[in-house]
């Protein structure tokens, strides 16, 4: 087995094993939506609900403008969803791949590929919802639209080592799924996921809002998307200097354990 160690070996011997990676992403989203009438309609209708009970809340109590704040609402709440993912089934991760773990000695990452290929497929399927409500909405496509695949690759890419260290930690640490939900609870109401901007701009929030790596991911696709315009270089500072440290972080945990975690099975 390969040694994270020895990065080019460790990428090359996951790399080998991409078919089986794939297969396990494609068994665990067969699986979600299996027997359901709507399959996976339902990465649409569910945040779409959501999003309409909000923004009629909110327009009628705070005369917040409909189409504008609908579809800001609906692109947080997806990406909320793809961010708690990363937390939650990344946590579970190795525990469920248990029994592949046990068996063979294969790159640990993997099996945060395989999370992370079903986290970013689920929503790239919400957005595709967000992009027809953004354009009923009146928003048409602008060329600004082209920086959104990339802008979500990068995002994609901060979620990777999100899904090592949370699947990691919730392998040694049981009661780590718990108390993250915690966390991430007050990072949803910390946050502008659905919440408007300018409350952020008040002076006791403004800094926290600066380097929120949440706030600065989801400017990523807002600016292009709502605003027509380009992030800013600040937003892309921060969320690849998150990404950076996410990285480091992963490479200690999985150097330190990855030869132990089959111990904590």
């Amino acid at each position: 087995m390969a040694s994270v160690t020895r990065p080019s070996h460790y990428i090359a011997e996951t790399t080998n094993y991409r078919n089986f990676w794939f297969a396990l992403a494609g068994v665990d989203l067969r699986n979600r939506f299996r027997r359901t009438s709507l399959g996976v309609i339902w990465l649409i209708v569910h945040p779409l609900a959501f999003t309409l009970i909000l923004s009629v809340m909110f327009h009628f109590l705070f005369n917040q403008p409909l189409p504008y704040f609908s579809v800001y609402v609906f692109s947080g709440v997806i990406f909320w969803s793809w961010f708690t993912e990363s937390f939650q089934l990344g946590a579970g991760s190795l525990l469920v791949a248990g029994m592949f773990i046990r068996q063979k000695n294969l790159p640990l990452i993997g099996y945060a590929v395989r999370t992370s290929i079903v986290s970013i497929s689920t929503y790239l399927l919400s957005f595709v919802g967000l992009l027809a409500w953004t354009m009923l909405m009146g928003f048409w496509p602008g060329w600004m639209w082209l920086l959104l695949p990339i802008n979500i690759l990068l995002l994609a890419s901060t979620m990777l080592p999100i899904i090592v260290i949370s699947g990691l930690l919730g392998v040694m640490y049981r009661d780590y799924q718990q108390a993250i939900q915690i966390v991430l609870q007050a990072l949803w109401f910390l946050s502008p996921v659905f919440m408007d901007k300018t409350i952020f701009a008040r002076p006791h929030l403004r800094y926290w809002d600066a380097y929120n790596p949440i706030s600065n991911m989801l400017a990523l696709i807002r600016q292009p998307l709502m605003e027509y315009a380009f992030p800013s270089f600040h937003n892309y500072l921060i969320v690849t200097l998150s990404a950076c440290a996410l990285y480091y972080c992963a490479y200690l945990l999985l150097r330190r354990h990855e030869r132990h975690i089959v111990y904590y099975l």
